[in-house]
């Protein structure tokens, strides 16, 4: 399949049963809902950010690393902020995947099931995860340094990106370690980095686009009318909803690829 039909399978994998995958996606960043909720009760609180007390910021993993290193500093909100954001990240993939792959393989994993997976595997998850993290603050703080240090750090991200687009599977579907995860990724990948990386990298700046969407529509609003709750909170609402519809159709076009590359290595 090219990936114009794994992406038309995805979506139809995920239209097949579409409550599941939402509740799922929304559990998993239950943690980060809640965060920006104390933020919009309590904006003065210390696990706030002096930076970005507002709800236009969806505290994304990449954008905090980028405000914490302009800053010049790694205070205790911008720790607590980091955590929580990887946190959830890790946790909705791990929810996600044994979902998919077993619709994929047309067997039953309930989301119960599911939850107790991502349970066992999430200490193995994050330290899998150990190695993309350092490259991402690294292109956090690249980006943080000037313009030219910038594109080091978009250019850095990018060739790192092949040694991580399977991790999750790798650790939740084949048991493997944290250090085999990123060899099995990049085994995945090999003699089709390019065919493969151009067309993923595409689909994958629509899915940022879309998910930053709305809190970049609700940010402009703020030029028009001024600061307040009520644009913060519907700032954290539209930014939730885009997470919610586009995140479950990434991870399944991410895994139905990964199964993709075992079908071509006649693995399966």
């Amino acid at each position: 399949m090219d990936m114009s039909q794994i992406f038309n399978a995805a979506l139809t994998l995920l239209l097949g049963t579409p409550g599941v995958f939402l509740t799922a996606v929304a559990l998993a960043n239950l943690p980060t809902i809640l965060w920006q909720v104390g933020a919009l009760a309590a904006p003065n609180s210390w696990i706030v950010p002096t930076r970005y007390r507002s709800g236009q910021d969806m505290y994304t993993l990449l954008g905090i690393a980028a405000r914490v290193f302009t800053s010049g500093k790694l205070d205790a909100a911008g720790a607590v902020g980091l955590g929580i954001s990887l946190f959830s990240s890790l946790l909705q993939s791990a929810v996600l995947v044994p979902l998919i792959a077993a619709r994929y393989r047309g067997r039953v994993c309930s989301l119960a099931d599911a939850l107790t997976q991502a349970r066992r595997a999430l200490p193995r998850l994050c330290a899998t995860y150990a190695a993309p993290l350092l490259i991402m603050l690294a292109a956090a703080k690249l980006y943080a340094l000037s313009s030219t240090a910038a594109v080091i750090g978009v250019v850095l991200l990018v060739c790192a990106f092949p040694t991580w687009l399977f991790l999750t599977q790798g650790v939740m579907l084949e048991n493997t370690t944290p250090i085999g995860a990123l060899r099995r990724s990049a085994s995945l990948l090999r003699r089709r980095v390019i065919s493969i990386y151009g067309t993923w990298l595409t689909y994958e700046l629509i899915f940022v686009v879309l998910t930053a969407l709305p809190t970049f529509v609700m940010g402009m609003g703020s030029v028009l009318y001024p600061p307040g709750p009520r644009l913060n909170a519907l700032t954290i609402i539209a930014g939730n909803l885009a997470v919610l519809l586009i995140e479950p159709l990434r991870e399944t076009m991410a895994t139905m690829l990964y199964f993709e590359q075992r079908r071509r290595r006649r693995e399966i």
